[in-house]
């Protein structure tokens, strides 16, 4: 979609793309961008042996920016996420439409700052209540999801992981779920080389990203997110897409070309996985509240070198855990299936373009291989036949 509107600004309706063969938008394989069958609306067509994707014509672009100056110049400046703001507007621009600018203040002019200039702009709205991220008001920003941020990033995460508990936005964790994403960082850490340029998803893989800074290890890997915070400690919750301290703020556009060159790792969640290795992370269940669609997930994986999934064994099931053993105390619902019921990630596609590619568990890690699910490390107190070869659907392949 972010290549999309840059498309439209230069005039062009189509792109075309590797991204999404073998999942539910290869209409080969799904229905492509429809979410009910009788939709009339296609945006997904096989072109060869590539995907070729289109969308509406942006008429107009509602963006949100921290200030502009009174000859109605645009700063993004203080600002925890820059997105889609640059694209959007050009391609409203190029198709005749309109730039709406919403801001918090009128500042001095600074030709140094400006983001945008006022010939790109058609309106402006002055919000005293702007937010810069989810319920912080623009006029009181948080200097530390700022390039010029200086604070403790333990501290800081303990507060914004505080709002989301508050909130109900993100899951309380407890020793288990400690468990099993200390199992994630373990594994990232011997995987991944230093510096490996990251991108992580909502759920577990964040309570990853908290194992790894509490213990002083996420210097190892450079966080980023797709909403174009480079560097920092990417934010849980209501605050996903902004980062502690990031080093640049760039748009969604240029940050999806850094993953197709230089992603080293993404750290996902999972509905469920199949034999196979596909993944379902976009459909939960068979009512249209239950679409939830992949976002970026694609993108990142078609980048990504190493991809680690993160998610729980069984659905609903009871975990204990003393020491390091870890018990189940009560079964649930298998998340390893015959066939998941919507491919988000495809195995096949993944194994041809030469990824690695794990799935990380309470009762253990699997890896993929041509062969599909291969355990290659178990928790200990489990019992690989009774709480895994017999605890899921899926065939599960024991190393000799």
């Amino acid at each position: 979609m972010t290549y999309l509107l840059e498309a439209q600004a230069r005039g062009e309706t189509e792109i075309r793309s590797e991204v999404g063969l073998g999942t539910m938008l290869d209409p080969r394989v799904g229905m492509g961008s429809p979410v009910l069958p009788e939709s009339p609306l296609q945006l997904v067509r096989l072109d060869g042996t590539e995907l070729m994707y289109t969308m509406p014509r942006i008429e107009v672009a509602l963006i949100n920016a921290p200030y502009a100056d009174a000859e109605g110049n645009i700063y993004f400046h203080d600002s925890a996420t820059i997105t889609e703001n640059y694209q959007a507007a050009a391609a409203a621009r190029a198709n005749g439409g309109v730039v709406m600018v919403t801001v918090a203040k009128v500042i001095n002019k600074d030709d140094r700052r400006i983001s945008m200039k006022a010939d790109e702009v058609d309106q402006i709205v002055v919000h005293p209540y702007n937010e810069q991220s989810a319920g912080i008001q623009q006029r009181r920003y948080w200097a530390s999801l700022t390039t010029d941020g200086n604070v403790d990033p333990v501290r800081e995460m303990k507060r914004t992981r505080f709002i989301n508990s508050t909130l109900k936005i993100t899951p309380v964790r407890n020793k288990v779920d400690d468990h099993l994403c200390q199992m994630a960082a373990d594994l990232i850490l011997r995987e991944v080389p230093e510096g490996a340029m990251t991108n992580i998803g909502v759920g577990y893989p964040e309570h990853v990203v908290w194992q790894l800074l509490r213990q002083g290890n996420a210097s190892h890997l450079r966080f980023t997110t797709e909403a174009g915070s480079l560097g920092g400690i990417p934010q849980p919750g209501v605050f996903f897409g902004s980062a502690i301290m990031p080093e640049k703020l760039i748009s969604s556009a240029e940050m999806f070309r850094l993953y197709e060159k230089q992603l080293g790792l993404a750290i996902l969640g999972y509905l469920q996985v199949d034999e196979e290795g596909n993944v379902n992370a976009s459909l939960k269940g068979n009512q249209i509240r239950d679409v939830v669609g992949p976002g970026g997930f694609m993108d990142i994986i078609y980048g990504a070198k190493i991809v680690v999934f993160v998610g729980s064994w069984q659905a609903h099931a009871k975990y204990a855990i003393k020491g390091n053993r870890v018990t189940i105390i009560k079964s649930g619902k298998p998340k390893f299936v015959k066939k998941v019921d919507q491919i988000t990630f495809s195995a096949k596609e993944a194994l041809r373009l030469g990824k690695t590619v794990f799935y990380v568990t309470h009762i253990g890690i699997f890896r993929l291989t041509g062969g599909g699910l291969e355990l290659i490390q178990v928790a200990s107190g489990v019992d690989i036949q009774k709480d895994i070869i017999e605890g899921c659907e899926a065939q599960i392949h024991l190393p000799e």
